[in-house]
């Protein structure tokens, strides 16, 4: 805003708008309880009961059972919830084998042919997850197949473990990018120990090959031989794999029990390992309590993760610790300087501090190592904005729509930015497409209401300000835009009471105290105009509008 006639411009509000925007899309996936797995899990489990049922004597008649077909939908339902079933198809082929014991060499294309309408089901949510994880940014390339086979050996190993030993249980945890070659190695020979005993028992204990062959096949879609995201393993992957290693661990137990004293012992065992189990979930509940106490645990139970101090950084953001935030961000980087959601959330921070020179260069690294992620762009486009970059702002703009033309904030930014070089006419159109977007975007009306004031359309500007602040009231620029046009419609009283609602939000803004000094001079009451145009010079020495008002309203003093 220009110190002289305080015209409502746009840029201090596209700041605004800006800020109102999600922070990232990374990854908040890896960071939530996953409701879709319980949901998968219970539709899976149909299918699974449902496939049996739907056996009959005569060949090639089970198209006939509505089991089948019941199994089919629980199947689609259960992909609906959570793609991560796909294996489903492979996971009936192993029940076949035990303990159905269907697989026979005669009974072999039958049983390929019942699984054909799962396998395609699952083919399809396939593919169509692998493009959609590609367009959003989260399938990646940078990891060769060698370092993706050695972390799927590893987590197998480790995915067992934490079933038997629940510790250190963590909401994220990151990929390393490559495993010590010791740990690959033994990993490696845990594998084929447990692949030979499994096969070497085929005859005598089935079980065991069908429990394990289970865990390996469901497991295999989430084992990061395809990385998705940038984590190398995920708890919430277990719920259908690890009902393998309990079908093998279970009736290997109920075959290792012969008397009734070895019974009751196993009894007593089952109860205590219950317990245990049971008070480790009441104490893992505990860390889902909020944010904080969530990231605070991942970060004090695993190491150099830098999702996690990302992740505590936007709840700091959120909750107005802005060093805190900070300060997350930072260590996030200086274990890994190419995580694109850190160089983002660490320069949309500065940008708000008006630091917009560090903003650009983190958000240049975060474009340069995800160049399509259309946020980060805007981001961009926001941060050369403010340090001046106009031309170089437009650009960013510009590359967002023309990747998705329906992109609401950047509609909206570019719009702001347009006005700021003159261009009022196609700011106006600008932003009117990003409100036809989205009716109810706040930071859009505010916008258009700066718009309307620049072109003379005074009490548009003021409906779209109320508007504005009807959805999002407390946003002192918008207030404070609000009151200069009252004012310059004469509305001196209610234009006070906005100024003043403005600075109980943001008390350090010298353009609004000098404002207000005006409107309190031109209502006649000169100790409070006097009191605010020397807060204003306090915050910003040589303020030439409040070192006016100082000199009239002291009488030169």
């Amino acid at each position: 805003h220009a110190e002289k006639d305080q015209k409502p411009e746009p840029k201090d509000q596209r700041l605004e708008t800006r800020d109102q925007r999600l922070k990232t899309t990374e990854r908040k996936t890896e960071t939530a309880s996953d409701p879709e797995a319980p949901r998968s899990l219970v539709f899976g489990l149909s299918s699974l009961v449902s496939s049996p049922r739907s056996l009959v004597s005569s060949p090639w008649s089970f198209v006939s059972s509505p089991w089948y077909w019941t199994a089919l939908a629980a199947f689609a339902c259960g992909l609906a919830s959570k793609p991560s079933l796909v294996a489903l198809p492979a996971v009936l082929l192993v029940v076949d084998f035990w303990p159905l014991r269907r697989f026979r060499l005669e009974n072999f294309a039958r049983l390929i042919a019942e699984k054909i309408p799962f396998g395609l089901l699952a083919l399809a949510v396939s593919v169509l997850t692998i493009v959609a994880q590609d367009d959003v940014g989260t399938l990646s390339g940078a990891l060769s197949l060698e370092a993706r086979l050695a972390n799927a050996a590893v987590s197998v190993v480790r995915y067992v473990g934490k079933f038997l030993v629940p510790l250190n249980l963590a909401a994220l945890y990151p990929h390393p990018g490559h495993w010590p070659t010791e740990v690959v190695a033994v990993s490696v020979i845990f594998f084929a120990t447990a692949s030979w005993v499994a096969w070497a028992q085929r005859a005598r204990r089935p079980w065991l090959l069908a429990g394990w062959l289970w865990f390996l096949l469901a497991l295999l879609p989430m084992s990061g031989v395809v990385q998705v995201g940038i984590q190398s393993m995920a708890d919430r992957y277990t719920y259908v794999p690890m009902l393998g290693v309990e079908l093998a661990l279970l009736w290997t137990i109920a075959d290792a029990v012969r008397t009734p004293a070895v019974r009751r012992v196993w009894a007593y065992a089952a109860v205590a390992v219950l317990v245990l189990y049971g008070a480790r979930t009441w104490h893992q509940l505990g860390v889902w309590e909020n944010s904080f106490t969530l990231f605070d645990h991942v970060v004090a139970v695993t190491e150099d993760n830098y999702l996690a101090h990302n992740n505590r950084g936007l709840a700091h953001a959120a909750a107005g610790r802005k060093d805190e935030a900070l300060a997350d961000f930072r260590r996030s980087l200086a274990i890994n300087p190419a995580y694109a959601d850190a160089n983002t959330n660490l320069g949309r921070e500065l940008n708000a501090q008006g630091r917009s020179a560090d903003a650009v260069a983190l958000l240049r690294e975060a474009a340069r190592v995800r160049p399509t992620a259309l946020e980060i762009r805007n981001n961009l486009a926001n941060a050369l904005a403010d340090a001046g970059d106009l031309p170089g702002a437009n650009a960013e703009y510009e590359f967002v729509l023309a990747k998705n033309p329906a992109h609401a904030d950047a509609l909206n930014n570019y719009g702001a930015t347009l006005a700021m070089q003159g261009r009022v006419a196609e700011a106006e159109q600008k932003i009117r497409e990003s409100l036809r977007l989205r009716p109810d975007h706040a930071g859009a009306l505010s916008n258009l209401g700066n718009v309307c004031g620049m072109l003379g359309r005074r009490d548009e500007a003021v409906a779209n300000y109320r508007r504005s602040l009807a959805l999002s009231p407390n946003e002192s620029q918008t207030l404070n835009n609000l009151a200069l046009v009252l004012g310059e419609l004469g509305q001196l009283e209610e234009s006070v009471r906005f100024f003043e609602r403005a600075l109980a939000l943001a008390p350090i803004n010298p353009d609004t105290h000098a404002a207000l000094a005006e409107t309190l001079a031109k209502l006649g009451r000169g100790e409070a105009a006097l009191a605010h145009a020397r807060t204003a010079l306090q915050q910003r020495p040589g303020h030439a509008t409040a070192q006016a008002l100082v000199q009239r309203l002291s009488g030169g003093k």
